[in-house]
């Protein structure tokens, strides 16, 4: 199921590249030796808060598509109960 918060809000449908497509299949991204160096601006005993510069690549594979896509983190969010929702955009 497709939870698209951001859904009527006004100006973001404009911003987007292309149509989104619902979709129920398999998606698997490989982090591989991903790392990201950056500058802390809050830390606390229970984590910290950190910008870093660049865009962190990945390769993902989807269900029902040929070869694997190289792509690029644009957002992590977290959705709660040890779950969290990644939107990645395809570089290739």
């Amino acid at each position: 199921m497709d939870d698209d918060r951001h859904e009527g809000q006004p100006g973001l449908a404009e911003r987007r590249r292309a149509e989104r497509n619902a979709f129920d299949g398999k998606v698997l991204v490989d982090f591989a030796g991903l790392e990201l160096s950056g500058s802390a601006r809050n830390v606390s005993e229970s984590g910290v808060y950190f910008v870093a510069e660049g865009k962190p690549r990945v390769v993902v594979r989807v269900d029902g598509e040929p070869a694997p896509k190289t792509a690029e983190i644009v957002r992590i969010e977290s959705l709660g109960a040890g779950r969290f929702g990644i939107a990645v955009r395809f570089v290739d």
